[in-house]
Protein backbone atom coordinates (compact mmCIF):
# COMPACT_ATOMS: atom_id res chain seq x y z
CA UNK A 1 0.00 0.00 0.00
CA UNK A 2 2.99 2.27 0.34
CA UNK A 3 3.27 2.61 -3.43
CA UNK A 4 -0.41 3.57 -3.62
CA UNK A 5 -0.09 6.12 -0.83
CA UNK A 6 2.91 7.63 -2.60
CA UNK A 7 0.94 7.92 -5.87
CA UNK A 8 3.06 5.29 -7.63
CA UNK A 9 -0.01 3.69 -9.19
CA UNK A 10 1.71 1.46 -11.77
CA UNK A 11 3.84 -0.07 -9.03
CA UNK A 12 0.84 -0.31 -6.72
CA UNK A 13 -1.21 -2.11 -9.37
CA UNK A 14 1.63 -4.61 -9.87
CA UNK A 15 1.81 -5.27 -6.12
CA UNK A 16 -1.95 -5.77 -5.80
CA UNK A 17 -2.03 -8.01 -8.90
CA UNK A 18 0.70 -10.18 -7.35
CA UNK A 19 -1.18 -10.34 -4.05
CA UNK A 20 -4.34 -11.43 -5.83
CA UNK A 21 -2.44 -14.09 -7.77
CA UNK A 22 -1.54 -15.60 -4.39
CA UNK A 23 -4.89 -14.95 -2.70
CA UNK A 24 -7.73 -14.18 -5.16
CA UNK A 25 -10.24 -13.46 -2.37
CA UNK A 26 -8.17 -10.70 -0.77
CA UNK A 27 -10.94 -8.12 -1.08
CA UNK A 28 -8.90 -5.25 0.33
CA UNK A 29 -6.20 -5.87 -2.29
CA UNK A 30 -8.88 -6.06 -5.00
CA UNK A 31 -10.40 -2.76 -3.87
CA UNK A 32 -7.00 -1.06 -3.86
CA UNK A 33 -6.24 -2.60 -7.26
CA UNK A 34 -9.46 -1.06 -8.58
CA UNK A 35 -8.46 2.29 -7.10
CA UNK A 36 -4.99 2.06 -8.68
CA UNK A 37 -6.55 1.18 -12.04
CA UNK A 38 -8.88 4.17 -11.64
CA UNK A 39 -5.90 6.47 -11.12
CA UNK A 40 -4.29 4.95 -14.21
CA UNK A 41 -7.53 5.52 -16.17
CA UNK A 42 -7.92 1.79 -16.80
CA UNK A 43 -11.66 2.11 -16.46
CA UNK A 44 -12.68 -1.31 -17.79
CA UNK A 45 -10.32 -3.01 -15.32
CA UNK A 46 -11.58 -0.75 -12.55
CA UNK A 47 -15.19 -1.63 -13.32
CA UNK A 48 -14.47 -5.37 -13.60
CA UNK A 49 -12.79 -5.53 -10.19
CA UNK A 50 -15.47 -3.45 -8.49
CA UNK A 51 -18.22 -5.65 -9.95
CA UNK A 52 -16.37 -8.73 -8.71
CA UNK A 53 -16.28 -7.27 -5.21
CA UNK A 54 -20.00 -6.48 -5.28
CA UNK A 55 -20.86 -9.97 -6.54
CA UNK A 56 -18.58 -12.06 -4.32
CA UNK A 57 -17.20 -10.17 -1.31
CA UNK A 58 -18.72 -11.16 2.06
CA UNK A 59 -17.51 -7.96 3.77
CA UNK A 60 -20.25 -5.27 3.74
CA UNK A 61 -17.87 -2.33 4.25
CA UNK A 62 -15.81 -3.27 1.22
CA UNK A 63 -18.93 -3.92 -0.85
CA UNK A 64 -20.32 -0.51 0.11
CA UNK A 65 -17.09 1.21 -0.96
CA UNK A 66 -17.13 -0.67 -4.28
CA UNK A 67 -20.76 0.36 -4.86
CA UNK A 68 -19.87 3.99 -4.14
CA UNK A 69 -17.01 3.84 -6.63
CA UNK A 70 -19.21 2.22 -9.29
CA UNK A 71 -21.82 4.98 -8.84
CA UNK A 72 -19.12 7.62 -9.09
CA UNK A 73 -17.73 6.08 -12.29
CA UNK A 74 -21.21 5.80 -13.75
CA UNK A 75 -21.91 9.44 -12.94
CA UNK A 76 -18.64 10.52 -14.53
CA UNK A 77 -19.40 8.46 -17.61
CA UNK A 78 -22.91 9.90 -17.89
CA UNK A 79 -21.60 13.43 -17.45
CA UNK A 80 -18.87 12.92 -20.07
CA UNK A 81 -21.25 11.24 -22.48
CA UNK A 82 -23.80 14.01 -22.02
CA UNK A 83 -21.19 16.68 -22.74
CA UNK A 84 -20.02 14.95 -25.90
CA UNK A 85 -23.62 14.71 -27.12
CA UNK A 86 -24.40 18.42 -26.74
CA UNK A 87 -25.08 20.38 -29.89
CA UNK A 88 -22.30 22.68 -31.01
CA UNK A 89 -22.96 26.43 -31.02
CA UNK A 90 -25.03 27.69 -33.97
CA UNK A 91 -22.01 29.06 -35.87
CA UNK A 92 -20.28 25.65 -35.68
CA UNK A 93 -23.46 23.87 -36.86
CA UNK A 94 -23.68 26.28 -39.81
CA UNK A 95 -20.07 25.63 -40.77
CA UNK A 96 -20.63 21.89 -40.58
CA UNK A 97 -23.57 22.00 -43.00
CA UNK A 98 -21.88 24.38 -45.42
CA UNK A 99 -23.22 27.67 -44.13
CA UNK A 100 -21.23 30.87 -43.68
Amino acid sequence: MLAFRNARYVEAADVFEQALAQKPNDWVARLYLAMAYRKLERLADTWKNLEMIVAECPEPEIVERAVQMLRQLQGEFNQSFGKSREEPPAEKRDEAVGGN
